[in-house]
């Protein structure tokens, strides 16, 4: 990921001390800082499964971190810009700036790890507050390379679930109001932004220009990604007969239509960086093979 900002006017990107005034390293720690404290906090948990169970939880998580700091460190740039824009994410949805009548979770290191969950949101009926439907997020950066390489590694993992009509679970969250515990068979859409769009907020973020972030158009790529993402994962999985994941997306296409509709007004709908096309061509694996195979036979 080294310089990948070059020929464009930035020396070496993020490398460089100084991000227009603002240092990199900074941004990463107060990324870490939000993520720490916005984290399901394991502690509230004894009385519900215990304290046997939720040590052995931390113990885990302490366990792989250990193995995590010995192993490769593979692409720390590429990771710290992920940090940043899962701090960055996880706030607009919580302040609702990018979005309307949602929960947003930041789940523990637990849900993290073991669950491959970093991010839920609860979508809630704006009369009732009652959940209307649920998913996790993954959000990540595209720039090239390997990092582009995660996103299909990504799309593989949604695809290899739907087929043992698997969906990941979020273990760390407590609902006061209905007293549920935990989330169940959460559909997973993968986000992205790529590393230009991630500095450009970044610098708001740490400018404290709220305004800047809340009309950055960025929101309405999310919110096609989500849209064309629900739609080709959910027609995947109606075609292999997972009725109750194809209903899923289904629920999370029409509210993700509802919100761009209502964002499109406002913001830019033209705007997109290169994530959306990453993202897009990494659905491949969901498409109706059929067609593809009819054109084949012309050529042979």
């Amino acid at each position: 990921m080294r310089g990948c900002f070059s020929g464009d006017g930035y020396k070496s990107g993020f490398e460089s001390r100084s991000l227009q005034n603002v240092s990199f390293e900074q941004s990463v720690v107060r990324a870490k800082k939000v993520i720490a404290q916005e984290a399901v906090p394991f502690d509230l948990f004894e009385d519900k499964y215990g304290h046997d169970t939720v040590r052995s939880d931390k113990a885990y998580v302490a366990n792989r971190n250990e193995r995590f700091a010995r192993g490769e460190k593979i692409d720390d740039y590429g990771t710290n810009c992920a940090k940043i824009f899962e701090a960055i994410l996880h706030m607009r949805l919580k302040k609702e700036d990018w979005v309307n009548g949602v929960q947003a979770i930041k789940t523990n290191e637990f849900d993290d790890i073991a669950k491959g969950v970093d991010e839920a949101v609860r979508i809630l009926d704006p009369e009732t507050k009652k959940e209307l439907g649920a998913f996790a997020i993954d959000a990540m950066i595209t720039g090239g390379g390997p990092l582009n390489v995660t996103v299909e590694k990504k799309m593989q993992r949604i695809h290899e679930e739907i087929l043992k009509n698997e969906l990941p679970s979020v273990k760390y969250f407590f609902d006061p109001e209905t007293g549920a515990l935990g989330l169940e068979r959460l559909p997973r859409i993968v986000v992205g932004a790529d590393t230009k769009t991630i500095q450009e907020i970044n610098e708001m973020w740490m400018e404290n220009n709220k305004e800047g972030m809340r009309a950055h158009p960025l929101q309405i790529q999310i919110f096609e990604q989500i849209i064309e993402q629900a739609k080709e994962i959910g027609g995947f999985a109606e075609r292999n007969g997972q009725i109750d994941i194809a209903k899923k997306y289904e629920e999370i296409k029409k509210w993700a239509k509802k919100q761009l509709a209502e964002r499109t007004k406002k913001i830019d709908p033209s705007w997109n960086d290169n994530a959306m096309f990453v993202i897009s061509n990494s659905l491949f694996p969901f498409k109706d093979t059929k067609n593809f195979k009819s054109l084949e036979h012309h050529h042979h």
